[in-house]
């Protein structure tokens, strides 16, 4: 399969032997890219949470865990130097994926500006969040795409994917703006 439906957390296992630890039980999301910082007593990673992917950083001694980045987006390709800076791209809804620098300092430079470039000339949209509760009244978070300047009846298209083996959400995604861009209401 493309995925898996696990739900990793971030352990520490001691190469010689003993206990593993849980570093980021707190935070209770699922991670993915894992990488050491050079100081080897802090994990970074990706979380999801509520249609957002973001940077955090686990402390293996004290357990703390604090995101690298905050809004609203989706975090993907995360590297780190030597030095303990932090690359990964991030894109919004209304916005592809833009390279950034996050320096040790915690401080974000964005490095790329395809946004103001490219994505200007499109007519992108800004989707609606909202919730509502399944049949087993578990949440369901959905996003709807709505054509611009149009109103009344509008052609629908459902495009349902859930978790946990992914997620709809604060990323840009081509093809629900494509659809809305072509006058299609667009509930993912």
């Amino acid at each position: 399969i493309d995925s898996v439906a696990e739900d990793a957390h971030v352990w520490v296992v001691p190469y010689v032997g003993g206990s593993p630890k849980e570093v980021n039980g707190a935070l209770d999301r699922r991670c993915t890219q894992l990488r050491w910082m050079p100081d080897s007593k802090t994990v970074v990673y990706l979380a999801t949470d509520r249609g957002s992917v973001l940077p955090y950083r686990s402390n293996i001694d004290s357990l703390e865990t604090k995101p690298l980045y905050q809004g609203r987006g989706t975090a993907a390709g995360l590297q780190l130097t030597s030095s303990g800076d932090v690359y990964l791209t991030f894109s919004a809804p209304t916005k592809p994926a833009d390279l950034f620098r996050i320096a040790s300092s915690g401080a974000a430079t964005k490095l790329t500006d395809f946004a103001e470039g490219t994505a200007k000339q499109w007519k992108l949209v800004e989707p609606e969040t909202f919730r509502f509760r399944s049949f087993d009244q578990t949440e369901v978070e959905s996003y709807l795409y709505l054509p611009l300047n149009q109103s009344g009846k509008l052609p629908l298209i459902l495009n349902i994917h859930g978790g946990p083996h992914s997620m709809h959400g604060y990323g840009f995604n081509g093809s629900l703006q494509y659809n809305a861009a072509r006058g299609y209401a667009v509930l993912a």
